[in-house]
Order: C-alpha cells, then sequence, then structure tokens
C-alpha cells in the first residue's frame, strides 16, 4: 500500500506540476505575442508618423499635385505677393527677392534663388513644397516640379481670393479667413477717419502714374489694391476704360494725354525712386503738370517704388502710412 500510496501521489504531483508549467507557458507565450503586437503597431505608429500626409490639388494652371498636408519646408517664388506669406506666419526657406519691398529685414535671412531661379540653389533647399507666380511656367516649371511638389499661384488675384488659397496650401486657412476679416475692419476704420479729417468726399477720384524710361503708365494693380478698395477712392472713368474693362493691370499713356486721366487726387510713382529723381522732376515741370487740377490744389503724392506691391503685408502696413502720405504735399 506504501508503495501505492507513493506512486500516486507522484502521479498527482507530476499532473499537477504539468499543469502549473502548462499555464505558465501559456501565459509567457501569450505576454510574448502581446509584446510583439505592440512592437509592431509602435512601428507601424513611427512610420506613419514620419511619411508625411499628402493630399491632391488642382492648382491655377489646371495640374493636378499631390502636396503635403502640413508643409515645413516651403519655397515661395514670386517677387511681388511673399507678403502674404509674412502676414500668415508661415516660415519659407527660399524666395525670389528681386525687387524692393518694405519688409526686407524680415526676410533677409530666406535664401534668394534669383531670376531665373537657381536650379542648384532649390535642390540644396530639400522644400517639400515649391508655391511659385505666372512667369515660371513650361520648361522652367517642369524643372522646379521634379525638385519638389510644385504649384502654379495666380499672383494677379485679389487678395480676398489669393490668400485663403494660400492658407490652403500652407495649413493656415483659419488664419487667412481671420486675417482678411480683421483687414477688411481695419480699412474701413482707416479710409473713414481719414476722409472725415481731411475732407475727402465720397466720389473724388485718385490715379496712380508710374513714371520710368521716360514713359508713362496708369496703373490699377500694385498699390491699387489698398487705394480703389470698396472704402477708398474711386478709379476715374477714362483709367478704368483702359485698365478695368481691357482686363489690363496697366496701360501706357501720352504726356498729352495725361489731363484726362488725372483724377482729383494723383499717386505719382518712379521706378527705384522718390520726389528727388530726375524723370519726376523733369515731369513736375512740363506746363502739362502744372495745370493739373490736382497739382493746382496740392492733391500730389509722389510714392517710393516699395508700396507698389498687392501683397498682404505691404496693404496692411500702407493703411498705417496713408495719412501721413497723403500730408506730404
Amino acid at each position: 500500500m506504501y508503495t501505492v500510496k507513493r506512486w500516486g501521489w507522484s502521479i498527482g504531483a507530476v499532473l499537477v506540476l504539468s499543469i502549473g508549467l502548462s499555464a505558465c507557458s501559456s501565459n509567457e507565450g501569450a505576454s510574448v505575442n502581446e509584446g510583439t503586437t505592440q512592437q509592431t503597431a509602435v512601428k507601424e505608429t513611427e512610420a506613419a508618423a514620419e511619411k508625411p500626409e499628402t493630399k491632391e490639388y488642382v492648382d491655377y494652371l489646371g495640374r493636378k499635385v499631390e502636396i503635403p498636408t502640413d508643409p515645413q519646408r516651403i519655397v515661395y517664388y514670386d517677387n511681388k505677393t511673399f507678403g502674404d506669406m509674412l502676414v500668415l506666419g508661415a516660415d519659407a526657406v527660399g524666395q525670389d527677392s528681386r525687387f524692393e519691398s518694405i519688409y526686407q529685414d524680415q526676410v533677409k535671412d530666406i535664401e534668394d534663388l534669383g531670376a531665373p531661379l537657381n536650379l542648384e540653389k532649390l535642390v540644396e533647399l530639400e522644400p517639400d513644397l515649391i508655391i511659385t507666380g505666372l512667369h515660371a511656367q513650361g520648361e522652367e516649371l517642369d524643372q522646379i516640379a521634379k525638385v519638389a511638389p510644385t504649384v502654379g499661384i495666380d499672383v494677379d488675384a485679389p487678395l480676398e481670393q489669393r490668400l485663403p488659397i494660400l492658407g490652403l496650401l500652407v495649413n493656415r486657412e483659419a488664419e487667412a479667413q481671420q486675417w482678411l476679416e480683421d483687414y477688411d475692419a481695419k480699412s474701413e476704420q482707416a479710409w473713414n477717419a481719414f476722409k472725415q479729417s481731411a475732407n475727402i468726399g465720397p466720389d473724388e477720384t485718385a490715379t496712380i502714374f508710374l513714371n520710368t524710361n521716360r514713359t508713362l503708365y496708369v496703373m490699377t494693380t500694385g498699390l491699387a489694391a489698398d487705394l480703389y478698395s470698396p472704402y477708398g477712392l474711386d478709379i476715374p472713368n477714362e483709367v478704368k476704360k483702359v485698365t478695368i474693362d481691357e482686363e489690363m493691370p496697366w496701360a501706357q499713356i501720352s504726356l498729352e494725354s495725361l489731363p484726362s486721366f488725372s483724377g482729383d487726387h494723383v499717386f505719382l510713382m518712379a521706378a527705384g525712386a522718390g520726389e528727388d529723381s530726375a524723370e519726376n522732376d523733369e515731369l513736375m515741370k512740363s506746363a502739362i503738370w502744372k495745370d493739373l487740377p490736382a497739382v493746382k490744389n496740392g492733391h500730389v503724392y509722389v510714392v517710393e517704388q516699395k508700396w507698389n506691391k498687392r501683397d498682404a503685408y505691404t496693404m496692411h502696413e500702407f493703411l498705417n502710412e496713408l495719412p501721413a502720405m497723403m500730408k506730404q504735399q
């Protein structure tokens, strides 16, 4: 009996031990499998994080482009509207800074890609999105697009159309909408206050003349974006006929025809210069100029070329400078 009992106990012990070992083995297996699953999930999450999310966008030129939803290394290649990027708080690694601007200090550390665009510099910047104006088309656009996703934008579109598009491209849609609302309120307040203080009537007109290379132009672009705002001054009919009606941002005119285009107020620009420019001096000494009603009434304002831009930053700052600018004469 002793022998049998001892054997029976041994069998029971073995069974208990076997069950225990089996349970441990099963738990360890489950732990290993769970650990492996977690590691796989982490790796998949990390891989997804490393891979930038993209979206399809159809640009102004009708091109379908796969672009990052939140670009981090943007090249903005247009020399007249970079201020749009500034008001949205969007960083850029490359630009085209050919022309003078009021925000030169803010962009001095951003790589200037030159004109024509320096492809070698562009490649070195490793952009994840390139935004370009209309001057980059055809073969040049094809070359640029090989470096990174490239979107063509209509830089001549009104700001209220242009800024939301840029906001969409650089993941700043809310900022674009808010800026436009704030600017509209500021524009209304600034113009109303100024008109009242300067005793400017509701129907008074203004003309922008560009005087360069002994050639005169009337303009409805650049500075005109602010000047002809819904709260600003009106466009003379003759200017409207040769620009707006013809879908042209400017029109060349003769000195002899200047009086027919002149408004109640005249803003005179000379390329890269102010009142002391030789070209402006020569124009303002002419009998035709001196006989303009705006000249006789002291409503002529000589404006530096840096203000002849249609970007959001310049337009905003122009509202701050307007009272002083129009009191200079």
